[in-house]
């Protein structure tokens, strides 16, 4: 009997020190009532059969914001295993998360992790461009993904996002 107590205590303890490596508790995300504090959607995003389908806010291939617009994404797994939604535009520009997510940092882009049956909105300010040397701006493009099943090209979890300027020089 001692054994097993000393046994249990061990696994306390390993699983308390896998709990406190995995990340602080500001990286974990803590769950808002009632989704979005403005209760706009900008895009919402269903995940179901391992495929991100764009539902509000559609393009060909993904999804348009406009620059320096307050935005919110919606994602809704509705599929039976965690996925990722991950983008480059997410490491430069900070946003907030409502509902239960955890935020994913890789080395190019962050993002965050959604549990079957979790529905999460990120909030930001679409970026603005640089203006160029002659004080031009151009619209910029950028891609999302699922680091589970969207790494590769040709895979359904991949998307593109195209912020459009709607300031600077027109017909120049």
């Amino acid at each position: 009997m001692r054994y097993i107590r000393v046994i249990s205590g061990v696994v306390a303890a390993l699983a308390f020190a896998a709990t406190a490596s995995a990340g602080s508790f500001e990286d974990k995300a803590q769950e808002t009532v009632g989704g979005a504090e403005s209760g706009k959607v900008d895009v919402a995003i269903d995940i179901s059969e391992k495929a991100f389908n764009v539902t509000k806010g559609a393009t060909e291939r993904g999804f348009t914001l406009i620059s320096g617009m307050p935005t919110v994404i919606q994602l809704r797994n509705r599929d039976l295993v965690a996925h990722e939604f991950m983008s480059t535009l997410f490491r430069d520009v900070p946003f907030r998360i409502s509902g239960n997510a955890t935020l994913v940092k890789t080395a190019r882009a962050t993002g965050v992790r959604v549990d079957p049956g979790q529905t999460v909105t990120l909030e930001f300010n679409a970026p603005v461009a640089k203006a160029d040397q002659y004080g031009g701006t151009e619209s910029s493009y950028d891609v999302f993904w699922c680091n589970v099943h969207g790494k590769e090209h040709g895979q359904k979890m991949r998307g593109e996002l195209l912020i459009i300027e709607t300031r600077g020089e027109i017909g120049g």
